[in-house]
């Protein structure tokens, strides 16, 4: 069996990962001579060979790579080695012929995306302290080196010790940029980027989208490898619904995690640190409790005074995120029905009790869109009235076709938007993006096109309009 330093392998590899052609391969060791005890894990990496620049030696570029992935364990040893939590502990490392090495623990409970993999659940106090021990995690690597994790996944958060629930179990950080090799390829090119020349903001802004993407992961039970297994904003359903009255909050702050324009003065990791900090009062609520119970009745009666007082605020600030529940199903309901105005009502509704919520923006500006336009193609004020000043039977429903038709020119950018339209403040409205058109509802639009040429044709009005109604289907068939 191949030995690494004081440490011989165990058996055949753990684990072998081939990213872009640079081989990762994990052992189960012990010290060399022990047959029995504990057991530790080595990560062997080895970089694909590739063509040297002109005038270097043939290995020169792949030992420059292994040296950079051996910096990424060196940082993370010493933020370890200086009382960090949530770190996992090198042991050793060293360079090899083939690449580079180190020893860390071995996990026999394997990592969180194993976990998800297996089914594994979670309920708010198990998420509390995966939240918290991640970012506790990277925060130990930010005040150690000046920048955080910047490869954070589930697969690099490992569950440490016996098996025990998930709200209990320590987690360990593994593989911190730039010791991934995944990461390590794309220094690179013309965007290659040197360890520490990376914005300290830039790695934490991505660490933070990293740990939304985990929480989502989490939440709805299936792995999230990248932001194409999943749509932004996060929408209300039964599996977020699960968590009770915290479902709203844990879609609230998963929303704020993957919010593309997400700034680090609104969230960042000093401020979830903060706010998910365990209490140390209730975490030895029953030693308090118990210490409490012999002194005397006053004392007892006091602190279920305070307990009611505690229940009551509780009790209101449920009640809160039951009306915002409701309001913001109302106000999807409304807006898939076609019933802009109530789902603009139900929006402002929602926004006024937490807050905040990106769905419910997103919601409210895409009604209010569209409810301008079709308001927009209606008739203005001074406009000249037909010449015989008494509309014909076929006049209003001639303005309701040609309103549906102008609206559907103007969200697919045929022809702009009317220049008076505003909202109710005086804004002037931009036109709808067609990014917040469903594709799935391309099929249903062509079939209101059919009617609208079915219409123009039984009232003799088709061929002056059949031109606008050919480019308009060409573009949606197209888009």
């Amino acid at each position: 069996m191949p030995t690494f330093g004081d440490y011989e392998t165990v058996g055949e590899p753990v684990a072998t990962r081939d990213e872009r052609g640079d081989v990762s391969t994990v052992w189960q060791a012990r010290k060399s001579g022990a047959s029995s005890g504990r057991l530790y894990a080595i990560k062997c990496y080895a970089p694909h060979c590739r063509e040297p620049k002109e005038g270097q030696p043939e290995d020169a570029l792949d030992e420059e790579r292994s040296r950079v992935f051996l910096e990424g364990i060196q940082q993370l040893k010493k933020a370890h080695s200086e009382g960090r939590r949530c770190l996992s502990r090198i042991h050793a490392f060293e360079m090899s012929d083939t690449g580079a090495w180190y020893v860390t623990d071995f996990y026999p409970r394997d990592t969180l995306q194993a976990w998800i993999a297996r089914g594994g659940g979670v309920d708010t106090a198990a998420l509390r302290h995966v939240v918290y021990s991640v970012v506790t995690g990277c925060l130990a690597l930010k005040r150690s080196r000046g920048y955080s994790h910047g490869n954070l996944k589930s697969g690099n958060v490992f569950l440490v010790g016996k098996p025990r629930p998930i709200r209990h179990t320590p987690f360990h950080l593994a593989d911190p940029y730039p010791a991934a090799p995944l990461q390590l390829t794309r220094l690179e090119g013309d965007d290659r980027h040197e360890p520490g020349e990376l914005d300290d903001k830039v790695i934490e802004a991505r660490d933070l989208r990293a740990l939304g993407e985990l929480i989502l992961g989490l939440v709805e039970g299936r792995l999230i490898q990248n932001g194409s297994d999943y749509k932004y904003p996060i929408v209300p359903s039964l599996t977020w619904g699960r968590f009770g009255k915290d479902g709203t909050r844990w879609r609230l702050l998963c929303n704020r995690l993957l919010d593309p324009e997400l700034s680090l003065d609104k969230v960042n990791l000093e401020s979830l640190e903060k706010e998910f900090r365990p209490n140390p009062v209730m975490a030895n609520l029953p030693m308090i409790l118990t210490g409490l119970g012999g002194i005397c009745l006053l004392a007892v009666g006091g602190f279920y005074g305070t307990k009611l007082i505690l229940k009551g605020s509780a009790e209101r600030k449920t009640e809160r995120e039951r009306q915002f529940g409701v309001a913001t199903n109302a106000g999807w309901a409304a807006y898939r029905a076609g019933n802009l105005t109530n789902a603009i009502a139900a929006a402002d509704k929602a926004l006024a009790i937490p807050g905040d919520d990106a769905g419910m923006k997103k919601l409210k500006a895409d009604a209010g869109a569209r409810l301008a336009l079709a308001k927009g193609n209606e008739q203005q004020p001074g406009t000249p009235p037909p010449t015989n000043n008494v509309p014909s039977p076929n006049q209003p429903e001639l303005a309701k076709l040609d309103t549906t038709l102008e609206t559907y020119e103007v969200l697919f950018r045929l022809k702009p938007p009317a220049p008076n339209i505003v909202d109710k403040n005086g804004t002037q409205l931009k036109p709808l993006p067609l990014t917040l058109i469903p594709l799935d509802q391309k099929d249903e639009i062509l079939k209101t096109l059919k009617g609208l040429e079915s219409g123009y044709q039984a009232a003799g009005w088709l061929q002056e309009r059949e031109q606008r109604l050919q480019n308009l289907r060409g573009k949606i068939r197209n888009w």
